[in-house]
């Protein structure tokens, strides 16, 4: 994720990705985090890993979309779909971010 979040250098960005991997309860690559530069990648990534999801976008998939975007909505000053870019939830707090995604996901 670097220069999505502006993390880089501080291991902030290491912090948030382990928290979304615990939140989910999945293991991302180092090589698809550093492409990742959406809400939509962010969820495709996760989606692709959560144990007995079909691929696609079941009513299952949705869910976990939806649930990333409603934890994460109330912090961003547009509205969230799978394209916007993870820049657009830079003004929130590193640590912030950590407490949301370990308490609404």
């Amino acid at each position: 994720m670097t220069s999505s979040l502006g993390l880089a250098g501080d291991l902030d960005d290491v912090e948030l990705i382990q928290d979304v991997e615990a939140a989910f309860g999945v293991r991302l690559g180092d090589d698809e985090i550093e492409q990742c530069s959406t809400v939509g990648h962010l969820f495709e990534l996760i989606e692709a890993r959560v144990p007995g999801m079909p691929s696609g976008r079941s009513c299952a998939t949705a869910m976990c979309f939806y649930r990333l975007r409603r934890a994460l909505q109330p912090y961003s000053a547009i509205a969230l779909k799978p394209k916007t870019s993870i820049s657009a939830l830079s003004a929130v707090p590193v640590r912030k971010l950590h407490q949301i995604i370990e308490t609404e996901c």
